[in-house]
C-alpha cells in the first residue's frame, strides 16, 4: 500500500467520523428537545474534536513529508508508511487517554474523589506543558 492511498483512506475515515458525530449531535439535540435523557452526551463533542485533531494531524504529516518548501519538512522528511500508521496509532492512544480522563472527571458520579482529583491534576499538567511548549517558555 502506498502512502497516498493510506492517507486518503484515513482522511475519509476521519471526515466520516466527523459527519457521523455531527449527525448524532443533531439527533441528541432532537431528543433533548423532546425531553428525553441522553446518557452519553459527552461522547458527541469528544468525537467531533478527536476527528478534527486526528484529521489535521494526519493531513499536516502528509502535506509535509515530501514537500521541501513546507516549514514542517524537516520533521517529516524521511517518513514512510509505518511512520504514518504509528502516528495514527499514537493519536488514537492519546485520544482514548483523554476520553478516559474526561469520563472519570465529568461523567462518573460514584467514582472515588481521589481518582477525580488525580484526573483533573493530569489534565492540568498536560495543558500546562502544552501551553508553555507552544509559547516556547520552557
Amino acid at each position: 500500500m502506498e502512502i497516498e492511498i493510506y492517507v486518503n483512506i484515513i482522511l475519509y475515515l476521519y471526515i466520516g467520523l466527523f459527519l457521523l458525530s455531527i449527525f448524532t449531535g443533531i439527533i441528541a439535540l432532537w431528543k433533548r428537545i423532546r425531553k428525553k435523557s441522553l446518557k452519553y452526551a459527552w461522547v458527541i463533542p469528544y468525537l467531533i474534536l478527536y476527528s478534527l485533531f486526528a484529521l489535521f494531524n494526519t493531513f499536516i504529516a502528509y502535506n509535509s513529508y515530501d514537500d521541501c518548501s513546507n516549514p514542517n519538512y524537516s520533521r517529516y522528511e524521511n517518513w514512510k508508511l509505518p511512520n504514518f500508521i504509528l502516528n495514527d496509532v499514537k493519536m488514537l492512544i492519546i485520544g482514548l487517554f483523554f476520553g478516559g480522563i474526561f469520563y472519570f472527571v465529568f461523567v462518573r458520579k460514584k467514582c472515588n474523589i481521589l481518582i477525580k482529583k488525580g484526573a483533573v491534576a493530569v489534565l492540568f499538567v498536560i495543558m500546562f506543558f502544552l501551553f508553555f511548549f507552544k509559547m516556547r517558555i520552557i
